[in-house]
This record gives C-alpha cells, sequence and structure tokens, in this order.
C-alpha cells in the first residue's frame, strides 16, 4: 500500500528494473502509476503500468558489454580469431582491428585502461591511449573506419 493505492510487489520490482536513472524518476514513475489508476479507475498491474508509463520505461535491459564480448565481435567482424587479435603480430590489418577493439573497450565499458592493455597481452596502458586517439581521429576523417565502428557499435 503506497499513497492509499494498492501496489502488487510484481509491479514495483518491475518498475525499479525498467526505470534506469534514478530514484527520483522512479519516484516520478510510481506517482503516476498510483494517479493513472486512480484516474481510469483500474487496478495496478505490469500491464497497465506499461502502458501508463511507456515514454519512459526502458524495456532494452542489456547486460554490460565486456572486454571479451568486444573483442569476440571484432575478431568475427575482421575474420580473425579472437587469440590473432590479441596476438603480438603486428600486420596493417591486424593492428587496425586491435585498435579498433581498444577504441571500443575505451567507449564501451567501465574498463581500466591498464585492463584493456592487459586484455590485449600488452605491457601498459600507453598503447591503449594511443589506438583510442587514432581510431578518434581516422573516425572522423576515414568513412571506412567510421563505419567499421559504427556496424561493429551495433553488433555490441
Amino acid at each position: 500500500m503506497l499513497r492509499g493505492c494498492d501496489l502488487p510487489d510484481e509491479v514495483v520490482h518491475f518498475l525499479a528494473q525498467h526505470i534506469p536513472s534514478n530514484i527520483r524518476d522512479l519516484e516520478g514513475a510510481l506517482n503516476r502509476v498510483i494517479m493513472s489508476s486512480e484516474l481510469y479507475g483500474e487496478p495496478v498491474t505490469i500491464e497497465r503500468s506499461s502502458e501508463w508509463l511507456k515514454d519512459v520505461l526502458r524495456m532494452d535491459v542489456k547486460a554490460p558489454v565486456t572486454v571479451e564480448d568486444i573483442q569476440s565481435v571484432v575478431a568475427e567482424y575482421f575474420s580473425m580469431s579472437p587469440e590473432e587479435l590479441t596476438s603480438s603480430k603486428r600486420t596493417a590489418e591486424l593492428a587496425m582491428a586491435r585498435q579498433i577493439a581498444m577504441f571500443l573497450c575505451c567507449e564501451m565499458t567501465e574498463t581500466s585502461l591498464l585492463r584493456i592493455a592487459h586484455a590485449f597481452r600488452k605491457k601498459d596502458h600507453t598503447t591503449v591511449i594511443h589506438a583510442r586517439k587514432k581510431i578518434s581521429e581516422l573516425v572522423k576523417t576515414d568513412q571506412e573506419v567510421r563505419r567499421a565502428v559504427d556496424n561493429l557499435k551495433n553488433r555490441l
């Protein structure tokens, strides 16, 4: 019971999962559900709540992207194995794929630069910094690189 309205636990859990930002947004959503229930004279259910809040619910909740996910998707995209991607080989194609993967790791994960470096069998974070700078510039000037980065982000 919240503010005189019977709010089932499953609705509360549903809202907590699908209101992505903060407690104020969650409180606003709860208020809106309660007011809609009173206005329409309908009981609070997950179905009704999702209808009343369709503009604010985030239904695409996915697991966070990991460095390993990025390595796997980038390797597949460039037709190589994840082991090749993290190898010490320095062919132009491998180096570009590796730099794009490091760039995506910086962009799409909360992983530290040092951990990203270690995931690519590099000694320190400076390689990751270089990759991030280089791909950032190439995305602005090279359509092929931009297209590859966009396609990879969509796959992830």
